[in-house]
């Protein structure tokens, strides 16, 4: 596997992987802490770091839709990369604006966090198919 390949994986896999660790451990320590204090700090840390994964991510994975194009796997690649632009406007138009709001107020936490983890379990359902995609798409020659 070509080492732009490996390294367009890497970054899918591990985003999936990090969003996946959120929901499944961070999230459930937050609800056991019912703290609002680790809520914001979370929204703020994540809110500043996270888009520039995303778009990462895509540039990536147009970068290997061009590398890939004729091929096998172009329409698992290119699938993937829709998937990508989903979720970053999933997030833009739904995630962040709740986001905003647990950093602006703690008072309605408990409602915006559930709200949040609902719509970030959807998020990380598709970026983990996105990976799936992209490795079939790869793996085909």
């Amino acid at each position: 596997m070509p080492i732009f390949a490996l390294l367009t994986l890497t970054s899918v896999g591990l985003l999936a992987g990090c969003e996946l660790a959120l929901s499944l451990f961070v999230n459930p320590a937050i609800w056991q802490l019912n703290g609002a204090q680790y809520v914001e700090l979370l929204a703020r840390w994540l809110g500043k770091k996270m888009p520039f994964w995303y778009g990462a991510n895509l540039l990536l994975l147009i970068a290997e839709a061009i590398l890939h194009r004729h091929t096998a796997g172009e329409d698992l690649i290119l699938a993937a990369a829709a998937i990508q632009i989903a979720m970053i406007l999933c997030s833009i138009f739904f995630l962040v604006p709740i986001n905003n709001r647990l950093m602006a107020s703690q008072k309605d936490w408990l409602v915006l966090h559930k709200r949040w983890d609902n719509l970030h379990r959807l998020r990380v359902a598709f970026l983990t198919l996105a990976f799936v995609l992209l490795a079939g798409g790869l793996g085909i020659h």
